[in-house]
């Protein structure tokens, strides 16, 4: 899992999400809606 997310973080350097959340809750609930 490490190197899959090493390997992400390397070729996705400044990847963001498009839903806007504060804690873990809210993003569990933007990603339902």
């Amino acid at each position: 899992m490490r190197e899959v997310l090493s390997l992400l973080q390397s070729m996705y350097p400044r990847a963001v999400t498009a839903l806007e959340h504060s804690n873990p809750f809210e993003l569990l609930v933007a990603t339902i809606l």
